[in-house]
């Protein structure tokens, strides 16, 4: 008897304390083409004594697309109510008539369930989704739509909601009951529908004000710098006969990606100048590594000598960033962590420059040699922020101290690319499964901060493969404002959280670059965003914890006008470009 209370009581104490219910709609195959939508129920149950598994139970058996969904749901509905579910287990229990075909449409219904279960609020009856969930919260297309909204309204449904944009799929279609076709973009969404509840607007300002405060200063070495590599540069071609075609489109490419730099800056772009300046840079360099190794009278001890200097500068970098970095303020942390990113950066590319064979892919070793060496440059302009940024904390941070942070990363890493090989042709995915392998590699090294990084990348890539699932051309533009704000958004919440997210803001400032030419390169950037805006956050209480929570950053800026000084630098630009044009002209004869 006495054993079978302490079951009971133990039965109890485990329990899960609510439960939510509702329909998930899938399809199955008759044959000859034919499909018919079927229903199945979908149970969401939480144990609050957990450790943050995630079960799930399905009959008849689904495939392992649906089972991932519910992982992929319990993330997205913790992350939309920002709660923290580290130690909660959630149970997913499917039960159904008829096999499904194998899809992941019930994901997003799974995330609402889970919200509703983490908020204890009660769902509208005969109300019912499909949809994916993507990992930013968005809800994603899927297949048999039409089919699923009939199987709905026989089934008594009144309200259905579908993915934004597939509602000409199903037309003019009559349902029984009038039931209403819904379209939604976020869980969040759909949660309000589901609820009746007002959906809180989530506040998506941001602050670029202390940001560019703090990029300006950055922008302005790396627009020195590169001024200096293009001056170099110009000495060369004016005292060298050895230019070909090729080289003048770079020369003249160089030209215009400096003119567009300053552009950039005076209007307030100080991140997307720099990174203008980079590639300016790089360019300068390699036609200058070019020139030389033409007009070597030994080419390979040329050659070897550019490896030697390069390796010397990458050990310089190094030895500067290898040591324990003191922090006194919490964005020191991201700064400190940008600029170890950079420097291994800059060493892959050195190894894959060593890789080369000189005879075939002297191009290749030249151009990755010029961008190590301007990546270092990006590696020191990075820490200099720890000196912009000024508090009363007082934290060592070294590699090993992200260590257990860099395995979390890569888990996440790992598990958001299975799920999109699930769901997409592998090839589609081929660079986020690179930096994944880079990302574990780094950690096996025990270069952890590498390793967030590279997981970082590779879950943005990861995840930017899956939201572009199904998207057509017409909603390109729809998707680039979706995931606009969702950046925004968590730009906010790390701000917010008194972090100043400075990749995040980088990279959102950034993503404008590509938006009338490259759609994809500019949601890449914005996925970047949205990743690196949690990242911060993340960081900083990983290494600081409550510390998080002190006053606002100070910042000790250097107030000269740097406006006029690029008026000067701007006429310099001009005249640097004539002459070195005039030089070029005068050897070919033209």
């Amino acid at each position: 008897m006495k054993r079978l209370f302490f079951l009971i009581c133990t039965i109890l104490l485990i329990s899960p304390a609510f439960s939510a219910n509702s329909i998930i709609i899938g399809v199955r195959d008759l044959g000859n083409n034919t499909y018919q939508g079927v229903i199945a129920n979908l149970e969401v149950t939480m144990n609050n004594n957990g450790t943050g598994h995630v079960f799930i139970d399905t009959m008849p058996l689904t495939e392992i697309d649906t089972q991932t969904s519910a992982r992929l749901a319990r993330d997205v509905a913790c992350e939309t109510l920002l709660i923290n579910c580290s130690d909660k287990d959630f149970y997913y229990v499917i039960r159904g008539e008829f096999p499904m075909i194998g899809g992941p449409s019930a994901g997003a219904a799974m995330s609402v369930l889970t919200m509703s279960e983490l908020a204890n609020t009660p769902l509208i009856r005969n109300t019912a989704m499909t949809g994916t969930v993507n990992p930013d919260g968005s809800v994603g297309p899927i297949g048999g739509v039409l089919e699923k909204a009939i199987a709905a309204s026989e089934y008594g449904i009144t309200i259905f909601l579908i993915p934004v944009g597939q509602g000409s799929e199903i037309g003019n279609y009559t349902f029984q009951n009038n039931m209403r076709i819904i379209e939604v973009s976020t869980v969040r969404e759909a949660y309000s529908i589901f609820t009746g509840t007002t959906e809180n607007h989530v506040n998506d300002t941001i602050d670029f004000a202390s940001f560019n405060e703090v990029m300006a200063p950055m922008a302005e070495r790396l627009i020195n710098y590169s001024n200096t590599a293009f001056d170099e540069l110009n000495k060369d071609l004016s005292s060298n006969n050895t230019v070909d075609q090729s080289m003048i489109l770079l020369v003249n490419q160089t030209i215009s990606q400096r003119e567009e730099t300053i552009y950039l800056y005076n209007n307030g772009s100080y991140y997307s100048a720099a990174s203008y300046a980079v590639g300016s840079s790089v360019s300068s360099l390699y036609i200058k590594y070019y020139i030389e190794y033409l007009n070597a009278e030994n080419k390979t001890t040329y050659l070897n000598g550019l490896f030697s200097h390069t390796s010397d500068y990458i050990n310089q970098v190094e030895l500067e960033l290898d040591q324990p970095q003191r922090i006194d303020n919490i964005n020191d942390i991201e700064a400190v962590n940008t600029a170890i990113d950079r420097l291994f950066e800059a060493k892959e590319l050195y190894n894959a420059a060593l890789e080369i064979n000189a005879e075939e892919g002297l191009p290749n070793i030249l151009y990755n040699l010029a961008f190590v060496e301007v990546r270092l440059k990006t590696a020191e302009s990075w820490i200099t922020l720890k000196d912009v940024f000024t508090g009363s904390l007082s934290i060592t941070l070294t590699q090993d101290s992200m260590r257990d942070f860099a395995l979390q990363r890569l888990d996440e890493a790992s598990t958001m690319i299975t799920y999109s090989n699930s769901l997409l042709y592998n090839t589609e995915i081929n660079t986020a499964q690179e930096q994944l392998d880079n990302s574990r590699k780094a950690y096996n090294e025990g270069n952890y901060i590498y390793s967030i990084f590279e997981s970082l990348r590779a879950i943005s890539n990861s995840n930017l493969a899956i939201e572009m699932q199904g998207i057509s051309e017409e909603q390109l533009s729809q998707r680039i404002n979706l995931s606009k704000q969702l950046a925004r958004e968590n730009i906010n919440s790390a701000q917010n959280s008194r972090v100043m997210p400075i990749l995040a803001l980088s990279y959102y400032e950034y993503s404008g670059q590509f938006e009338d030419i490259s759609p994809q390169q500019t949601l890449m950037f914005l996925e970047y965003a949205k990743q690196f805006a949690k990242l911060s956050t993340q960081m900083a209480y990983n290494i600081a914890g409550p510390l998080v929570n002190q006053e606002p950053a100070n910042y000790t800026i250097d107030n000269k006008d740097v406006g006029s000084s690029f008026v000067i630098i701007f006429i310099i630009i001009i005249l640097a470009a004539l002459v070195i044009l005039y030089a070029v002209f005068k050897l070919l004869g033209i």
